[in-house]
């Protein structure tokens, strides 16, 4: 059966630069919760890749919210969280460490 999956949104016409509109939107606990990803359900190891500089959506400090909420729930696999010095979109400087760090982690995870 499909089912609709509930979103975090967010004001489009508004002048705010989007990380600003992202980070309002993220208030509205109601709205998150619903939203909200299951991540406790997860079998396995998560890996969650975020930008320090990110200026779309607050990345960095949602996959820090992420591990927290496992800690929470007593997570039992590993939950890492590789960050970058970097924007939303991955500079071709950063994009070969995020690529190996991706493949690492499935290599220890999957194999």
């Amino acid at each position: 059966m499909n089912k609709a999956v509930d979103t975090l949104t967010f004001a489009r016409k508004e002048k705010s630069p989007v990380i600003t509109r992202a980070s309002k939107a993220l208030e509205n606990q109601r709205q998150v919760n619903k939203a909200q990803f299951k991540f406790e359900k997860i079998n396995g190891s998560i890996l969650l890749v975020s930008a320090k500089n990110d200026h779309i959506w607050p990345s960095y400090q949602m996959a820090k919210d992420i591990k927290e909420y496992l800690k929470q729930y007593n997570f039992n696999y590993p939950v890492i969280h590789e960050s970058y010095s970097t924007d939303h979109f991955f500079s071709k400087k950063t994009l070969p460490e995020v690529e190996q760090s991706i493949i690492e982690h499935f290599k220890v995870n999957l194999l």
